[in-house]
């Protein structure tokens, strides 16, 4: 039996929305020059997110500070999908830039 091919670095960002991933992506951007691993990438959808949508008239706090009815269940699922995608592009990109191979994909997981 032969030993497995070594496939070199491999890093999975991991993340309940873009936003918290944004910093992690722009901390592997600097690390792909070096070390030019496999990138790859992960959204979990918070349960406890979601289900604020199906309860009625329920209240959200803005970044601003202001409080604001909860987006509805179908206004979420498009945030997430945006998420998703904005996900996706900046992992490309990052290993767009250096070349490196990808196992791009921004999947949302509960």
């Amino acid at each position: 039996m032969t030993a497995p091919e070594d496939q070199g670095t491999g890093i999975l960002i991991g993340a309940s929305s873009f936003v918290d991933a944004s910093e992690a992506l722009r901390l592997i951007g600097r690390l792909m020059t070096d070390l030019r691993p496999r990138l790859g990438g992960i959204l979990v959808e918070d349960a406890e997110t979601t289900a604020v949508c199906a309860l009625p008239n329920q209240r959200v706090v803005t970044a601003s500070g202001t409080l604001a009815l909860a987006p509805t269940l179908s206004q979420m699922r498009t945030l997430m999908e945006a998420d998703a995608r904005a996900f996706r592009q900046s992992l490309a990109r990052i290993a767009e830039g250096v070349g490196a191979p990808g196992h791009l994909s921004a999947r949302w997981a509960t």
